[in-house]
């Protein structure tokens, strides 16, 4: 019974955070990181960010100088994700939009 009670309530819990995050904004230790959700995806989400680097380089000519201009701050404003917090992001050459990227570490 007790397993059954707490399979119940950590889904119900996962469904309404699943569905509502900005109301678990307020339980958040770090601010900016709503649960550790952001460090468990920082490295399923680097080959979109890869992609997103190609086209603004072709776009734009050249590289963003930190990863949020990626979006026009869109996702730390709407989405509450600071990618230049998750990501060491380092420009090696402008010119022919050459860089480096890997997720910081946890710890």
């Amino acid at each position: 019974m007790f397993v059954r009670l707490f399979l119940f309530t950590t889904g119900l819990l996962s469904f309404l955070y699943f569905l509502f995050p900005a109301s678990f904004e307020r339980f958040d230790i770090i601010k900016g990181d709503v649960l550790g959700i952001e460090k468990r995806n920082a490295q399923v989400n680097k080959p979109t960010i890869d992609t997103m680097l190609m086209a603004y380089c072709i776009n734009e000519g050249s590289l963003p100088k930190n990863l949020n201009d990626l979006y026009g701050e869109y996702l730390r404003e709407e989405r509450k994700l600071d990618l230049d917090k998750l990501y060491i992001y380092k420009v090696t050459d402008e010119d022919s939009c050459e860089y480096t990227i890997a997720p910081k570490s946890s710890g």
